[in-house]
């Protein structure tokens, strides 16, 4: 092998070499991009079903939700959609900007404000659970009732993980709302539901914490939220271009020198 024809294979080399190092970097910076496009979108979505959430348990009621929509919607750029489990829709920041309601997007969570119930590890725990549900409703009742009086409202956890209330210097408020006791029926049913789990079955009396107080028309309903809408297009990481430009450069590399050598080689042969 002459001289010349060594210099082109090493310079076709490095010139290759250098040429998957950079399209590497390039693949490398586009993926981190893409990546980084998708955590925030998480981040935006915690964040939304988040500050939903604590409206709701706040406030005892979903009334007002949109005006936190449209907050969260310039706050973050999205469009917001909230549905009930019945399929209605309860608030659409597309009929907020009184724009027709585009198909919805593909992120979809719940809403979920019913609180978890936490029960003692020692005792009856049927009992516990009882006076959590009479609690639960008290204070839903009487957080929607001082949210519509206009009270601003603290909410600090229970040991039993019902949410209490209260508002700065609203004693006075607090007696007006008071909520009546639940009616025979409902203390019946209660009674009948909790009795069918052990004392000591905590996910048993957990499940009829949850259903009786989405029994009736007390707890705020979980909401289905979806964001973005559906003809808006999804970021993903396109590897066509990058191809494209490996090829490319690589022809450009390894083209230069050997028509160079091609040429040298043939002033040799003369």
């Amino acid at each position: 092998m002459s001289f010349r024809i060594r210099v082109f294979a090493l310079m076709a080399l490095v010139a290759l070499g250098a040429t998957g190092a950079t399209v590497a970097l390039t693949w490398w910076q586009a993926r981190d991009q893409v990546s980084e496009a998708a955590s925030a979108s998480r981040e935006t979505t915690e964040l939304i079903q988040r500050e939903l959430r604590e409206q709701a348990v706040r406030n005892g009621t979903w009334e007002g939700v949109d005006t936190s929509l449209r907050r969260l919607r310039e706050m973050t750029g999205q469009r917001l959609r909230l549905v009930d489990p019945y399929g209605q829709v309860i608030a659409d920041t597309d009929h907020l900007d009184r724009r027709t309601a585009r198909p919805p997007g593909s992120v979809a969570v719940f809403v979920d404000p019913l609180p978890e119930l936490i029960v003692p590890d020692h005792g009856d725990g049927r009992a516990a659970t009882i006076a959590a549900i009479d609690i639960y409703r008290t204070e839903t009742l009487r957080a929607a009732c001082l949210y519509r009086h206009g009270y601003e409202l603290v909410v600090t956890p229970g040991l039993d993980g019902v949410p209490r209330h209260g508002v700065a210097g609203g004693a006075g408020a607090i007696e007006r709302c008071r909520p009546a006791g639940p009616a025979p029926w409902q203390r019946a049913d209660d009674l009948a539901r909790v009795r069918q789990c052990g004392p000591l079955q905590a996910d048993c009396l957990r499940a009829a914490f949850r259903r009786q107080i989405a029994t009736g028309k007390v707890a705020p309903a979980p909401l289905l939220l979806t964001i973005g809408a559906g003809n808006e297009p999804v970021r993903t990481l396109d590897a066509g271009p990058v191809l494209l430009i490996t090829l490319v450069v690589a022809a450009l590399s390894t083209g230069g020198p050997c028509w160079s050598a091609a040429g040298c080689c043939a002033r040799s042969a003369r």
